[in-house]
């Protein structure tokens, strides 16, 4: 199985979240970039508005691909224990991934505006286009649970099954939906016949259309 593109992702997906429809509570938050058009049609599906919130993977240096963990806008790091264990790293080239993710995490500030969202007491729907790892899922989760929502809901087209069970079984997560959930998952866009990398423009053209 594979999805033709994000847009055929997030209507199944939506599909899965019809009982969310018309929800005065509910708050999309899509990841960048690859979560933006996902939210964008949940949004339109479900009549809920949608945001955007900015976390960034920390990819290992030679192999940038593969997590070891995420980093919020705050500061904030997760680390993947199973990742370092095989790709150790020491602590300054920890430090400089950080510091390099976290100028583009500025950067995407300037570029999409810094958001100031209120989540207490919101049901928030966290979505990105696909879970590998988890740490970028994990590191948002961190960042959304300090607001205090009164549901937390992660859902997304594609994730792994161990990663899925993982977040099943935290507390911190109400619910887990998804479409598709592969024993190996590998990359993310092996899901996708057209999984081409959105560009800082079409990003800003869905915010500018956002409910």
């Amino acid at each position: 199985m594979k999805f033709n593109d994000r847009l055929e992702a997030s209507k199944l997906l939506a599909q899965k979240l019809k009982h969310y429809q018309n929800e005065p509570q509910a708050l999309i938050l899509g990841l960048p970039r690859g979560g933006i058009p996902i939210a964008s049609t949940l949004s339109d599906f479900l009549h809920v508005p949608w945001d955007i919130l900015l976390i960034r993977k920390l990819g290992v240096p030679l192999n940038p691909e593969l997590a070891f963990g995420a980093v919020a806008a705050d500061g904030e790091c997760v680390f993947e224990p199973g990742v370092l264990k095989y790709y150790p790293l020491s602590e300054e080239n920890i430090e400089a991934v950080k510091q390099k993710e976290l100028e583009e995490l500025r950067r995407r500030e300037r570029v999409y505006g810094k958001r100031e969202i209120n989540l207490a007491g919101k049901i928030v729907i966290l979505t990105d286009d696909g879970i590998a790892t988890g740490s970028t899922m994990h590191a948002a989760i961190n960042f959304v649970k300090k607001q205090k929502p009164s549901k937390l809901v992660i859902a997304v087209p594609v994730i792994a099954r161990s990663t899925y069970t993982y977040f099943e079984m935290q507390p911190t997560v109400d619910e887990l939906v998804s479409v598709w959930i592969p024993e190996d998952l590998g990359a993310i866009g092996y899901f996708y016949k057209d999984f081409a990398q959105l560009t800082d423009e079409e990003a800003l053209s869905y915010l500018r259309k956002r409910r």
